[in-house]
Formats: C-alpha cells, sequence, structure tokens
C-alpha cells in the first residue's frame, strides 16, 4: 500500500498514452524532476529495508519501524506533510490468530515547483496478516484527490476504494484478488479566450480489478476494467468494460519470474536498467507461458452508445505465434 502511495506520483513524469493524450495533451508534468527523483528513492529504500521478506507478518513489522534516511525526510515532508507519509500501527484487540494494522496518510496541500498544486483527504487504510504470515487483507479509502494546474485546468478523483486479498502459495507467489474503485474522475480546462474552466471529459463508476489463482500446475491471470459512464466532449458512452483472462500459465513460470522481480525491487541498479531488466523477464515469460500453451480468454469488450451495444467475445492461443 504505501508503495502504492509512493509510486503513483513518482510516475507522474512518465509518458502519456496515445488514448490519453487528447485529455491530456494541456497538462503540465505532474512532478518536478527533484521529487519525481525523490519518491523513486524513498521507494528503493522501502524495497532494501524488506531485504526479500515475503512473509507478510515480518513485512508489516518491519515497515512499521522504518524510517526514510535523514536526506530524504525533508523532500518528503514537504511533499506529504511528514516525513513517515504512511505511519502503520499495530491495533490493539484482534480476532484470535490474526495481527491487524492501520494507516493513514493525512490531509495535506502541496505545490510543486512546476506551479501544480496537489490537495487530499485523509486516506485510511486496514491491514491484517495472520500469524504465520502467508494471507493478507486489505481495505482502503481516499475521499477525494485534487490537481489545479498553473493555467486554470484541474483533475479531480472522488470516492476512492481499495480491496485487496492476498495468499502466499507454496510456491511463494502472492495470489489472489485486488480491486481500485473510483467514483467520480474529472477533468477540466480553461478554453482559450475564456476565464471559467469546463469539464473536458468525466469518468464514472470506474473500477479496474485484478485476479491471480492457481490450479494444479497452472495459473491462471484476469484483469476487469469497468466504466458505467465516460463523457467526452459532450458525448457519452456507457457501460465500457474490457475483461480478460490468461489461462494455462505454467505455475513454475510464474514462480520464477516473481523470484526475478523480487531480486530487481532489491537491487541498487539504475531506474533505467531496471526498467530494461524487466521487460527482458516479461517477454521470456511470455514466450515460456505461450509455449506451454497459455491462452488468451476476451470475458467481454463491450461498450453502449445512444442505446446501441458493441460486444466483443473470444479465445486466442499463441502455441504458433512464437
Amino acid at each position: 500500500m504505501v508503495s502504492f502511495v509512493l509510486a503513483v506520483p513518482s510516475h507522474a513524469a512518465d509518458p502519456v498514452p496515445a488514448p490519453a493524450v487528447a485529455v491530456a495533451a494541456k497538462a503540465p508534468e505532474l512532478l518536478d524532476k527533484e521529487s519525481a527523483k525523490a519518491l523513486g528513492a524513498a521507494i528503493k529504500e522501502l524495497n532494501a529495508a524488506m531485504a526479500g521478506e515475503r512473509n507478510f507478518g515480518k513485512q508489516l513489522e518491519l515497515y512499521a519501524k522504518f524510517q526514510f534516511s535523514p536526506e530524504l525526510r525533508p523532500k518528503l515532508k514537504e511533499i506529504f506533510g511528514s516525513e513517515r507519509p504512511f505511519p502503520l500501527e499495530r491495533v490493539p484487540g484482534a480476532a484470535k490468530g490474526q495481527i491487524d494494522y492501520v494507516a493513514k496518510l493525512a490531509p495535506h496541500t502541496y505545490k510543486a515547483n512546476n506551479g501544480l498544486q496537489f490537495s487530499w483527504t485523509e486516506l485510511v487504510s486496514n491491514i491484517s496478516t495472520d500469524k504465520t504470515g502467508r494471507t493478507l487483507n486489505a481495505t482502503a479509502s481516499w475521499p477525494s484527490l485534487d490537481a489545479l494546474g498553473t493555467a486554470g485546468g484541474s483533475f479531480s478523483a472522488v470516492n476512492m476504494t481499495m480491496t485487496s486479498k492476498q495468499a502466499r502459495g507454496k510456491d511463494n507467489v502472492n495470489y489472489g484478488t485486488a480491486s481500485f474503485k473510483v467514483g467520480v474522475m474529472s477533468f477540466r480546462d480553461v478554453p482559450a479566450g475564456a476565464t471559467e474552466s469546463k469539464e473536458v471529459a468525466r469518468a464514472e463508476g470506474m473500477e479496474v480489478r485484478s485476479d491471480v489463482s492457481r490450479k494444479g500446475a497452472m495459473a491462471e491471470i484476469g484483469s476487469r476494467t469497468s466504466i458505467k459512464a465516460l463523457v467526452v466532449g459532450g458525448e457519452q458512452v456507457d457501460n465500457i468494460n474490457f475483461a480478460f483472462r490468461v489461462t494455462n500459465v505454467p505455475a513454475k513460470s510464474l514462480a520464477d519470474l516473481d523470484k526475478l522481480m523480487s531480486a530487481q525491487q532489491a537491487s541498487k541498479a539504475p531506474a533505467e536498467e531496471q526498467q530494461k531488466r524487466l521487460m527482458k523477464d516479461l517477454t521470456a515469460f511470455g514466450k515460456r507461458a505461450a509455449i506451454a500453451g497459455a491462452t488468451l480468454v476476451i470475458d467481454d469488450i463491450s461498450a453502449a452508445y445512444h442505446g446501441n451495444t458493441a460486444s466483443i467475445k473470444g479465445r486466442l492461443g499463441f502455441q504458433k505465434v512464437v
């Protein structure tokens, strides 16, 4: 959870995906390089502190005592209002066999060096594990996050929630489900010659869900993204769904990939080198899965526009692609 809170702004300067260019064309770089660098360094320090620990209980215990380096603390306090942005505290009175924690990100307003201003309300996360450290359940709620640009453009997200349920298998892979929901996400801009901002895009009822499960010697990876309503330029598209699964993935290949990614997180290599290594590992994993008979199952790609619905479903094998 804490890596998520730190990682979102740290990747804010990454290239904008092509489908978002029309909406974000006038958007400024979300974070100056100094702030992005500090957040990236904070994630590295956190990963190093975990030292490859896979036991959820020990991970939580390590983080509850963790302190960022003196060099990073002033910048973290500037960005988040605290030297420990997401403090973790043990909660007494847990159910038998359970260990409970609560973590909070305090409300704050931060103005980046490029003039972009972020404001958010309190984020609260409840986290629990069992005494074996093999399961992890977490929920989080974040009422609002806002960003205001120097030219009057803005972004806002309200009613955000997160739910995650994980269990570490005998192969040390974390299996389970995770979902992230946003009640409403909107983008506003000030048209040329105007003095007031105007909404340019709005997404309502958005949910992103992922699933990783194991069935015997094979694993299955699933993803579903849904949006109840998307409004762009006055036009509305309803009930947008992208749902697919990759089946027949060798569990051993998934476990090998997990080991490589864990080692990479603990690495002190430069970010660019880590990204190249990650792409190489993912490509090798994809080839092994394809040769083993992995199949892409399109459960639902659909959308409704002016009462008409278009939908796609199907299956695609990869053996002949490699």
